[in-house]
């Protein structure tokens, strides 16, 4: 399902941070935000620009998500992250 909410990061290389309309915990700790890069990944603890892919584990980035890591360019009209909330619900 492609995402509908447009969250304003059109650029190369920045980092747009979300508030979570939850919370999320990644290994010991619970989120409220996330720091989406224009790179692919979902920082909860940084805000990195950097576009070039680092041999893991990267100390520095414990808390992060990568999805789709590569040197994204979203400057284009059209371009962008896009985010989407669906509640799933079933019947018992």
């Amino acid at each position: 399902m492609p995402g509908t909410t447009d969250i304003g990061n059109h650029g190369d290389d920045t980092v747009t941070t979300v508030a979570l309309p939850f919370s999320f915990t990644l290994y010991d700790q619970t989120f409220t935000s996330v720091n989406l890069s224009s790179n692919g990944n979902a920082q909860f603890t940084t805000t990195d620009t950097a576009f070039t892919n680092i041999c893991l584990p990267w100390t520095s980035h414990d808390y992060t998500i990568f999805p789709y890591w590569d040197d994204l360019y979203l400057v284009n009209s059209g371009f962008g992250i896009f985010t989407e909330v669906v509640r799933r619900t079933e019947s018992l």
